[in-house]
């Protein structure tokens, strides 16, 4: 866990830009639900299918409210499906 922070902090240090994803914990398979996102140090519980995750850092590449930002990322089935500028916006 030491080792992902120090490259979490070397990287905001860097001056690239970055979007950290912290993912819950990973599924194989894909459940119901839509993307809950927080800043980081937040959520503290549930799951997130592995697609899922692959979606949010694709988004990332051209959301501008993604930039500079540390997420954690879980699936609930009751969440709206907000866009996702607003999802990176709350962060």
């Amino acid at each position: 866990m030491a080792g992902k922070l120090q490259g979490e902090n070397a990287l905001r240090h860097s001056g690239v830009p970055y979007t950290i994803v912290r993912p819950g914990g990973l599924l194989n398979d894909d459940k119901p639900g839509n993307v809950v996102m927080e800043p980081a140090d937040t959520l503290f519980e549930g799951s997130i299918p592995r697609r899922q995750v692959a979606q949010v850092c694709v988004e990332a590449l051209t959301c501008p409210a993604a930039r500079s930002k540390v997420v954690e990322v879980v699936t609930r089935p009751e969440a709206p499906a907000p866009a996702w500028d607003q999802l990176f916006a709350r962060c």
